[in-house]
């Protein structure tokens, strides 16, 4: 795990920073970041179970993945990688707006041009221009392409667990079902 940089992109493509990172620049214990994302989570936990709603419908299970570190002494840490989303959720709570500031522009450096201006792309050249992207072999369209797939990744993970879920349901209102229940009587 990269610890050294501001933002970069972990293991698998995701443009992050981390808890201890957050700690350092904003002059914090690590520990009390992470009592605050661990609070956050909680309070979103409970509002779901309010409105009995599985975990996945909430949002910031997908800004804040647990990890661990080592550090120089060999002794494993809990930290957490956090996404720009994440990262401007958790430091609404701290009042260093220069220090947001630089952060969000080191996520912004890494951010490829489809997800900064995705919702601005709807003239069929614009369209054109990001397929070509597809077509060119360049370092920038690498990291484009990649960027690209690790999103379609994502949102497909989502469809996945949203299938389950209606699966899941259509199984329980089955159960309850008045035909079925007959039949299960006779």
């Amino acid at each position: 795990m990269k610890t050294k940089e501001l933002v970069y992109r972990n293991d698998i493509g995701n443009i992050v920073t981390t808890s201890l990172m957050v700690a350092e620049k904003y002059g914090k214990d690590h520990i009390s970041v992470l009592n605050t994302i661990n609070r956050m989570i909680e309070e979103e936990n409970k509002e779901l179970e309010e409105y009995e709603l599985d975990a996945e419908y909430g949002e910031l299970w997908k800004y804040f993945e647990k990890s661990g570190y080592t550090d120089d002494e060999g002794r494993m840490f809990v930290i957490y990688e956090i996404t720009q989303d994440g990262f401007e959720i958790l430091v609404d709570e701290y009042e260093d707006l220069i220090m947001k500031e630089v952060f969000i522009k080191e996520f912004k450096k890494l951010h490829p041009p489809l997800f900064r201006y995705q919702q601005e792309i709807t003239d069929v050249k614009q369209v054109e221009a990001v397929l070509c992207k597809f077509d060119s072999n360049t370092e920038d369209d690498r990291q484009f392409k990649k960027a690209a797939f690790n999103e379609l990744n994502f949102r497909a993970r989502i469809i996945r667990l949203l299938q389950t879920e209606i699966s899941e349901l259509k199984v329980k209102l089955d159960i309850y079902n008045p035909k079925t229940l007959l039949d299960h009587v006779n």
